[in-house]
């Protein structure tokens, strides 16, 4: 019975050990990913609706006016051991026609601290195209 426990954890631990390889292959390849894409241009969202495969991880530029309505706060992020929230704001497309107009993305606008008694903090959206 010793013997087929001790097999077993062999086994088991070796599987792990695979599981961590396979892992660390995978985070290489994403930040070779981040790296080839932070040096391409920016992808300019203005056309029609695009994949968003095709435009994961990128960094891209769209102009249109932010919808402050639908202001989302994320909670329980840390920042310089201060707590607060990432501020996502959507921001509609302006274009002509056969533009993506009217569409929204959502834009991370950033962290801001939260309020000591846990009340939303005020962040409007800037005014006008953006």
């Amino acid at each position: 019975f010793t013997t087929i426990l001790a097999v077993a954890g062999i086994a088991l631990t070796f599987a792990l050990g695979q599981w961590q390889t396979g892992r660390a292959a995978h985070k290489q390849a994403l930040q070779q990913r981040l790296d080839e894409l932070s040096q391409a241009p920016a992808l300019v969202i203005a056309a029609a609706s695009l994949p968003a495969d095709e435009v994961m991880l990128r960094r891209v530029t769209v102009r249109g006016t932010f919808d402050d309505r639908y202001t989302v706060f994320l909670d329980n992020r840390i920042y310089k051991h201060q707590p607060g929230y990432y501020v996502a704001t959507p921001l509609r497309i302006s274009g002509g026609p056969g533009s993506a107009a009217g569409q929204h993305v959502l834009v991370n606008r950033g962290w801001v601290a939260a309020n000591p008694d846990r009340s939303l903090p005020r962040v409007p959206a800037p005014a006008g195209e953006q």
